[in-house]
């Protein structure tokens, strides 16, 4: 497999790994996850990521006589990633978006409980993201109850639809304020959320657990690829030998837009320009479930890139937004939302004649 991507570009948008081939290495010293990933960064690049079969394949192939054991991969629970669903840089205070109100023994950290709700006694707790709750929406200074749904992702849908989002809880006075509006005995969905499963070097989605991994329990935080080449969790203090990767890893990794717009420029061709309603079609079938990337769109009367010109817009609603730190723009399924240019996002480059 190439290290580098190849010099003849090929028409088209690549997003997201396929951009960046990788080389797996087999070390068949055992330590611990952590002691891996830190040899895999000292030597190479990473601990193995896998995001495709494809991959799953050549790392295979790079187990050659040590198929069949377990052996450390780059994907780990992550028990501490919880953010809020409102990333507006400017709406949050120094110390704002860490303030947590757990409530004592919450949250649990299992596989499936990876989203938050508060309870009338002001405290949280975390519990699967697809109950059924009503949810609380945050709109200019105003926070508000609304109807039940069925999960967190539609009520972040409706509320980003008909108010801002969810509404975040950034200090006690707002916690306290919440919780009047909280009917008694009634649990309702925030904003919170974290990202659950992830790999080493920043990426997440591709899966391919064994059945019925993950266990979910709290002390099995760390990946291996069994015999077949599916996954299971277990201890991260377990002493495993393991797989890593050399190559860029730049494309799996959430980068400021113009550090991202060089790295286009000197392995592709640029960011993508989308200048009609089929390119905006084939960037969303290019981009995961749920992932916001960046497209070559900025603000300089709403320039490309790459010089293109095109009068086709296809922002979210009430967007753009006039701050003028918020300059770059970036796609979330199909709709594009103005953020700062140093927001850390994936991406996709354009290969092909300007």
């Amino acid at each position: 497999m190439a290290e580098t991507p190849t010099d003849t570009p090929t028409s088209g948008m690549c997003a997201l790994p396929s951009c960046c081939p990788r080389r797996y290495h087999f070390v068949a010293e055992k330590k611990s996850w952590a002691e891996a990933q830190s040899s895999c960064r000292q030597t190479y690049t990473d601990l193995a990521t896998v995001a495709s079969e494809e991959d799953e394949a050549e790392l295979t192939d790079a187990l050659g006589e040590h198929h069949g054991s377990q052996v450390w991969i780059g994907q780990y629970d992550d028990i501490s990633s919880w953010r809020w669903s409102l990333q507006s840089e400017t709406y949050y205070s120094e110390g704002e978006t860490e303030f947590r109100m757990w409530a004592s023994t919450e949250p649990h950290s299992i596989y499936t409980e990876n989203c938050a709700f508060t309870k009338s006694d002001r405290s949280w707790a975390d519990i699967d993201c697809m109950t059924a709750l009503p949810f609380f929406c945050y709109h200019g200074k105003k926070k508000t109850t609304t109807v039940w749904v069925q999960g967190i992702q539609r009520a972040q849908s409706y509320c980003r639809q008909h108010h801002t989002d969810l509404a975040s809880v950034r200090n006690q006075d707002e916690n306290r304020e919440m919780v009047t509006l909280v009917p008694s005995r009634q649990i309702v969905w925030i904003g919170l959320f974290r990202d659950s499963w992830k790999w080493s070097d920043g990426s997440t989605e591709f899966r391919m657990w064994a059945s019925p991994e993950p266990h979910s329990i709290y002390t099995e935080n760390c990946a291996f690829t069994n015999w077949v080449g599916l996954w299971a969790d277990i201890d991260c203090m377990r002493a495993l030998p393991f797989l890593c990767y050399h190559g860029k890893r730049t494309e799996q990794q959430q980068c400021g837009y113009r550090g991202l717009r060089g790295y286009c420029r000197q392995y592709h061709t640029d960011l993508p320009s989308v200048r009609n309603q089929d390119e905006n079609r084939e960037m969303v079938t290019l981009v995961p479930s749920g992932q916001i990337v960046w497209i070559g769109l900025f603000r300089d009367s709403w320039k490309w890139s790459d010089g293109s010109a095109t009068s086709f817009q296809n922002w979210n609603e009430r967007q753009p937004e006039r701050r003028i730190k918020e300059s770059c723009v970036a796609s979330r399924a199909g709709k594009w939302e103005n953020l700062s240019c140093a927001s850390k996002l994936f991406f996709a480059c354009y290969s092909g004649e300007l």
